[in-house]
């Protein structure tokens, strides 16, 4: 989450903290403006911000002027790159905003204490069972390689759809009864 402040009442928005090609493993970009570089997922290179098209139309009034302003979010400026379209959602969260992800070196040298969600595509010829043996066995390396950090982590691959629908799987099924 993040807070607003400064622009209008301040406010505790939902974002996300996403990696160059995020929007583009959807096969999304952006309505207004333009998706992240690469070179943003590096810290102090990193305060850009995606509004969502809600976010956008409801505090900003969908002005298209939005782009290359400033927004202070837990007391950093941000500069707005973009808006995403009405229809880009991701499952069941409401995200009002996505910046992007930048470990300093520090963060990266600490390869535990970290849970994060990873989404991705498979390639054509993949199966879902070999994304798990492959994936399964990266974290066998990682738990060898760094015991101190990485012993008892683990990666569960699952498909979006039942990831989206986890939450109200078992309403879902009753409708269909």
């Amino acid at each position: 989450s993040f807070n607003l402040v400064g622009a209008g009442d301040p406010e505790r928005l939902r974002g996300m903290t996403v990696t160059d090609g995020f929007f583009a493993t959807f096969g999304a970009q952006p309505q207004l403006g333009r998706d992240f570089l690469p070179e943003e997922d590096q810290p102090g290179h990193n305060n850009v911000v995606i509004l969502s098209y809600g976010f956008w139309q409801n505090r900003f009034g969908g002005e298209a002027s939005i782009l290359s302003q400033t927004i202070t979010l837990d007391g950093q400026a941000y500069t707005i790159i973009g808006v995403m379209p009405a229809s880009f959602q991701l499952g069941d969260r409401d995200t009002d905003l996505w910046t992007p992800m930048a470990f300093t070196s520090q963060q990266a040298q600490n390869h535990g204490g970290h849970s994060l969600a990873a989404i991705g595509r498979l390639k054509p010829d993949v199966t879902l069972e070999q994304a798990r043996t492959e994936m399964s066995a990266i974290a066998d390396r990682l738990a060898a390689q760094y015991p101190d950090v990485n012993t008892g982590w683990s990666v569960k691959i699952i498909p979006l759809l039942e990831y989206t629908v986890r939450s109200i799987e078992w309403a879902l099924l009753i409708l269909l009864g």
